[in-house]
C-alpha cells in the first residue's frame, strides 16, 4: 500500500474530526475560540485609531462594531480555510491512486461527487 495514500488518508478523516469538533461547540465556547484571534487585532486597532469620539458611549459602540465585523471574518476565514484544507487533502488522496488519463476524469468526476456530499 502507498505510504501517501495511508497519510493524506489520515489528513482527510483528521481535517472532517476537526470540523466536527469546531461545528459541535455552543456559542460561548466558538466566541472564545475566534476571540484567540480578535481580541489582538482589536487591540492593535484600539492602540492605533486617531479617531476622537464625543462620549465614551459613542468609543465603546465604534469598537464593538469593529469587533463584531471582525469576528465575522475571522469565522468565514476559518471555514473556508478549514474546508479549502480538507478539499486539498481529498484531492490529494485521490490523486495518490495514480489513475491513468483515461481514469483521470472518472477520478475527478468522484472527487467533485464526494466535495459536494460533504
Amino acid at each position: 500500500m502507498n505510504a501517501k495514500r495511508v497519510v493524506y488518508g489520515i489528513c482527510v478523516v483528521a481535517v472532517m474530526i476537526i470540523i466536527f469538533l469546531f461545528s459541535s461547540q455552543n456559542y460561548d465556547e466558538t466566541m472564545k475560540t475566534s476571540d484567540l484571534i480578535v481580541k489582538p487585532i482589536e487591540n492593535i486597532i484600539k492602540n492605533n485609531t486617531d479617531k476622537s469620539f464625543d462620549t465614551e458611549k459613542e468609543e465603546q459602540s465604534y469598537f464593538k462594531k469593529i469587533e463584531s465585523k471582525l469576528d465575522v471574518a475571522v469565522r468565514k476565514g476559518a471555514h473556508m480555510t478549514l474546508f479549502a484544507v480538507l478539499a486539498l487533502f481529498i484531492y490529494l488522496w485521490l490523486k495518490s491512486f495514480n489513475f491513468d488519463n483515461y481514469n483521470a476524469a472518472n477520478a475527478n468526476t468522484c472527487y467533485l461527487r464526494l466535495v459536494c456530499r460533504i
